[in-house]
């Protein structure tokens, strides 16, 4: 008797993201940017500096870590870019746009 086992494995597509700190449906910011690191999604050891940092900041124990897959965080010079090219109708981010166009997407 031949016994075959069928594997599948779920592959997201986006293995890196961006980590900030959610404080009810608010970002962490200090007001030129958010507390965030980017790196692998899920990376506890990450969630966990988030936190320590979130805490120290906040000076009290309130949100948690939020996950966005395929995020990168980009400077205020790449944000006035990309808001440039939203109101011109294009895909505000370029690597976005490039992403899209190799999958045959756009």
């Amino acid at each position: 008797m031949n016994h075959q086992k069928s594997r599948k494995f779920i592959v997201p597509e986006h293995s890196y993201g961006v980590c900030l700190w959610d404080v009810d449906g608010a970002y962490l910011s200090d007001g030129d940017g958010f507390l965030s690191m980017e790196v692998v999604v899920g990376d506890k050891r990450v969630e966990d500096k988030v936190r320590e940092a979130a805490y120290y900041w906040l000076e009290e124990r309130i949100g948690q870590p939020v996950w966005i897959r395929g995020g990168r965080k980009i400077t205020a010079d790449e944000l006035d870019d990309q808001n440039a090219r939203l109101l011109a109708g294009k895909i505000p981010d370029p690597i976005e746009a490039i992403r899209l166009a190799e999958k045959g997407n756009w």
